[in-house]
């Protein structure tokens, strides 16, 4: 995995491409099969879904995205994200406020819960 990442990255570079990839989390929750597609993105974005709480506590959504790496820009903090709807019936995906931005939760709306059990990181160059 990690000699196709390699060639990947260089054919980015070479080409002044952007690429962007997803791979699946391990269960741990690092990236699986190898690290050197961490060590050669621009950037790591993990996508997620929230938790029954998490979606209890805010009317932004039912899905989540952390930062983890950013070359050229901010990462999210700790316990900070940014808010998605996904509306999996209609394959939209709608972005909504960071969580640091959240106003008080509405009781009248309500967001499905992702039924499987999958984190998507997205990796881009």
């Amino acid at each position: 995995m990690g000699f196709q990442m390699t060639g990947l990255h260089n054919f980015a570079v070479k080409h002044d491409i952007p690429i962007l990839t997803a791979v699946q989390l391990n269960r741990e929750g690092g990236i699986s099969q190898s690290e050197r597609i961490k060590w050669l993105s621009s950037g790591v974005a993990v996508y997620e879904r929230k938790t029954d709480d998490e979606i209890r506590a805010s009317s932004l959504g039912n899905m989540k995205t952390s930062i983890i790496k950013s070359r050229y820009g901010k990462c999210t903090a700790f316990n900070e994200y940014i808010n998605y709807t996904f509306l999996g019936q209609y394959a939209r995906i709608t972005e909504n406020n960071l969580s640091t931005a959240q106003p008080e939760a509405t009781a009248s709306q309500e967001f499905p819960v992702v039924e499987e059990d999958n984190h998507v990181p997205i990796g881009f160059n």
